[in-house]
């Protein structure tokens, strides 16, 4: 819906009186109160759940272990290697290749530890599109929004012998 009449027209009140002496207006009125209060706790929700989401971005780091803490590596919220701590025994593990190993492994693990914390402090649910659960909650806005885009079904071909030949 692009205007406030388009909205009043969604609500099937064309041809009603809009007038003082309207005896529905009271309820239209009151109405509007709901929705508009629905629309303000909305909005307190979503700020703190955008003030949730910038501290949790400044804040969480994940931290990953590898052969047997041998290796620990401590990621950002963007996913940045902010540290890599190395024991003695990370200096024994035999080869350079099971030291880089241990190190990917570390990384890995850090980074899936920040992930699941960035999802815990922000309340999204990994399998959940964020703005389409926003915008479920506001039919003002999903009313003008353009559809999501259709994934094309695969075309088939013609079964043998059927194809249209011109000549």
């Amino acid at each position: 819906m692009s205007s406030l009449s388009d909205w009043i027209g969604a609500q099937e009140l064309r041809g009603a009186s809009m007038g003082l002496d309207d005896p529905s207006l009271d309820d239209r009125t009151a109405a509007l109160v709901r929705r508009q209060d629905a629309l303000l706790a909305e909005s307190e929700r979503l700020d703190d759940a955008w003030a949730a989401t910038v501290k949790a971005l400044r804040d969480v780091r994940g931290v990953g272990e590898a052969e047997s803490r041998a290796v620990t590596v401590t990621v950002d919220a963007q996913n940045r290697v902010v540290d890599i701590a190395l024991t003695q025994r990370a200096l024994r593990l035999g080869s350079t290749d099971r030291l880089r190993k241990a190190l990917l492994d570390a990384c890995a693990a850090a980074v899936a530890d920040a992930a699941g914390k960035l999802r815990e402090a922000t309340g999204v649910d990994p399998d959940v599109d964020p703005l389409a659960v926003f915008f479920d909650g506001l039919p003002e806005i999903a009313a003008v929004m353009p559809p999501a885009p259709e994934t094309p079904s695969p075309t088939r071909s013609a079964p043998p012998g059927t194809e249209d030949h011109h000549g």
